[in-house]
């Protein structure tokens, strides 16, 4: 006769079988590994539905959105990138700090239309931004000791540089400072800089 453990008796030996080292080894790898694709859904399903609030603007405002509306739309986003960051294994923190560049990009409309820049309402979602970029971007270094920061330095700096011409300042001048020195190290990577 097999006899079955009760919820105690099974926590008990669960917990006992965890404190053997590679046991536990053994078990954070399987919990890691089988966490990944979700971490890859729930990263496009943020993707899905900043799409959706920014289709959500178009349709409301029959095209008169404005860069602060979009901004105002994708904010709570940025909140979600704490919860992705939850998700254990290699690249979370890559994927995460993507995750608000894509987040940020969405906020971007025509511009060249009447008032299509807004009027600077947009401040908080860009110092949000900015800031959560900062945090990202020293982690991802820290485990990245390698990670090649030059092409995304010249993506923020470019899309700064368009940006100030419609007006807005302060597209991630926290991560430009912060990423700047590493860039520069990179000698294969032209970084713009003629500030």
């Amino acid at each position: 006769m097999i006899r079955l453990l009760t919820k105690p008796h099974l926590e008990n030996l669960v917990l006992s079988l965890l404190q053997t080292p590679s046991i536990a080894s053994t078990v954070a790898t399987e919990i890691t590994t089988s966490l990944i694709p979700a971490r890859t859904s729930f990263f496009n399903d943020i993707l899905a539905r900043v799409e959706e609030a920014v289709r959500e603007v178009e349709n409301d405002l029959q095209s008169e959105g404005t860069t602060d509306d979009f901004a105002d739309a994708v904010h709570l986003f940025l909140g979600e990138v704490a919860t992705f960051r939850g998700f254990p294994g290699p690249g979370t923190t890559a994927m995460a700090f993507d995750l608000v560049i894509r987040i940020a990009e969405a906020t971007l409309c025509d511009m060249d239309k009447p008032h299509g820049s807004g009027y600077g309402e947009r401040r908080d979602f860009d110092r949000d931004a900015d800031e959560l970029l900062v945090e990202l971007g020293a982690i991802r270094r820290e485990e990245e000791p390698e990670w090649k920061v030059g092409e995304i330095y010249n993506d923020i700096r470019a899309t700064s540089r368009i940006l100030e011409g419609y007006g807005i300042d302060g597209w991630f001048p926290k991560t430009l400072e912060l990423i700047a020195p590493w860039a520069r190290e990179q000698t294969e990577v032209i970084v713009l800089d003629d500030d």
